[in-house]
């Protein structure tokens, strides 16, 4: 694969610059030979994205591997970059905690909440709440205290939901002013 200069997030071109060999120091080598791994700027924030060098697609566990390595050595939160991938490849890589963009459709950044089909999607507005909005509402007015704070990973934690799943059930019941969000700084 060619090397690119700028990615696609929420419809912002992120400049990407390429880190040397010397930057990439304290990563395992097949990291450091089979994969571009760039510095870039989103949201006033750094991030490490990494793609490929070639075309051969790894398993979600090796990303996830990858990531990790990635984000110790450097100290920035790594974000892969892939082709278009399908719904359950996606699906497989949010579940192994893999942020990426794919294409100038998908992004899955949890830490700044970019989760979308399309930097022109609008929100839904649902009459009803669906049952896993019920599900975390009910299971909320039972166990925890009102004033309380939780975040979304200790959700996926408890009930092995998916971001994606509970992040929606919480805007529908953020909607109907059941719950208010924020981002943590952490």
């Amino acid at each position: 694969m060619m090397k690119i200069q700028s990615v696609n997030i929420l419809g912002t071109d992120i400049q990407l610059s390429l880190l040397s060999r010397a930057e990439l120091k304290g990563l395992p080598l097949g990291i450091v030979v089979g994969f571009n791994i760039y510095k870039g700027r989103f949201m006033g924030c750094d991030y490490c994205f990494y793609q490929s060098k070639t075309s051969q697609e790894y398993t979600p566990s090796v990303y996830a591997y990858n990531s990790q390595k990635i984000n110790s050595a450097l100290g920035l939160t790594t974000v892969l970059i892939t082709n278009k991938q399908d719904y359950n490849k996606r699906t497989r890589l949010i579940e192994q905690g893999v942020y990426f963009v794919s294409s100038s459709k998908y992004a899955f950044l949890p830490g700044i909440l970019a989760n979308t089909l399309s930097p022109t999607m609008r929100k839904k507005h649902n009459k009803l709440l669906s049952p896993k909005a019920q599900f975390i509402l009910l299971y909320w007015l039972q166990n925890q205290d009102l004033g309380s704070e939780v975040s979304i990973s200790s959700f996926m934690d408890k009930w092995g939901f998916s971001y994606v799943s509970i992040s929606r059930a919480l805007a529908e019941l953020e909607q109907f002013g059941l719950c208010e969000s924020s981002k943590s700084k952490d």
